[in-house]
């Protein structure tokens, strides 16, 4: 599944971040070498992280009222 059509981040893309210790979309971002675009992957891979972790990233969608606070200290590339 794609998660991230700007770019290209997939499910095997998120696992593969999360066995390397990544807990949160910016730091699936950080793995694969990209910078969130236009911030709309955010709650899949964050639902994907939860799937794959097994405990909650505190990333889900209802808890999403700013991605800058999801994205952590990786700026979107609009910004």
């Amino acid at each position: 599944m794609i998660h991230c059509v700007c770019r290209s981040i997939n499910t095997r893309l998120v696992d593969e971040a999360a066995a390397h210790g990544a807990r949160s979309p910016a730091c699936v971002m950080k793995y694969c070498g990209k910078r969130f675009n236009c911030g709309q992957c955010i709650p899949s891979i964050a639902e994907r992280l939860e799937c794959v972790v097994g405990t909650s990233t505190g990333t889900s969608p209802a808890s999403l009222s700013r991605r800058d606070e999801i994205a952590g200290d990786i700026p979107l590339a609009a910004e």
